[in-house]
C-alpha cells in the first residue's frame, strides 16, 4: 500500500466528500480507497487488509491478510479515535470522515 497513492487519492476529492466513516472495516478511508484500486470490496483491520470476494452467498476471503505498513497502522488509529469524540447523534458504527479529515490525520504521522 503506497502513502503517496493513497494522500493523491485523497486530495481528488472534494474537501468536504464523505470518504469513509470510523470503525468500520469495510468502509473506512482506506477501505474505500483499496477498493478503488482492486475493484472490490475490501476489509481493513487495525493490522492488515483484506480483498473480499463472493464465492457463494457467503463472503469467502481471497487469499492471505496484507499487513499494513506503519503509517496505515497509525491513520487507521487515529481516524478510529474520533469516534471517541464524536457527538451522540453520531451513527453506532462510526461517524463519516471528509477528504478533508482524513488528509488532516494523514499528514500529521511521521
Amino acid at each position: 500500500m503506497d502513502r503517496e497513492a493513497f494522500r493523491s487519492w485523497l486530495v481528488s476529492k472534494e474537501p468536504d466528500e464523505t470518504v469513509g466513516k470510523t470503525n468500520t472495516p469495510l468502509g473506512c478511508p482506506l477501505s474505500t480507497y483499496l477498493e478503488t484500486q482492486y475493484g472490490r470490496m475490501c476489509i481493513v483491520g487495525s493490522d492488515s487488509w483484506r480483498i473480499v470476494t463472493f464465492a457463494s452467498e457467503f463472503p469467502a476471503m481471497d487469499g492471505n491478510n496484507h499487513d499494513l505498513p506503519d503509517w496505515a497502522r497509525t491513520f487507521i488509529h487515529e481516524i478510529d479515535s474520533k469516534i471517541r469524540q464524536a457527538p451522540m447523534s453520531a451513527d453506532w458504527d462510526g461517524v463519516y470522515v471528509t477528504a478533508k479529515d482524513a488528509l488532516t490525520t494523514l499528514d500529521a504521522i511521521d
